[in-house]
């Protein structure tokens, strides 16, 4: 389905609120959950991942959370 291009894709245009791993997820949950935030193709292709792999919709929707949520913690500066 493209979960990770798609997040590392949608992760270079936004910021999310909170630096703490969980507030990002959290985050990232919310947003997965906006259908605007996909194109009508990408919809479709969530649609038949869910299908073909006799998923639900919701379980797409966490892949896409998980995924960007990493992509999102990539992008905060390193404190080590």
């Amino acid at each position: 389905m493209g979960a990770s291009a798609w997040a590392r894709q949608t992760a270079a245009d936004i910021t999310p609120e909170g630096t703490e791993a969980f507030e990002i997820y959290e985050f990232a949950k919310g947003y997965v959950e906006d259908d605007s935030h996909y194109s009508d193709e990408f919809k479709r292709q969530m649609h038949r991942s869910a299908y073909e792999d006799n998923l639900g919709l919701e379980q797409i929707r966490v892949v896409l959370a998980i995924e960007l949520r990493d992509a999102l913690l990539a992008k905060l500066p390193d404190d080590s």
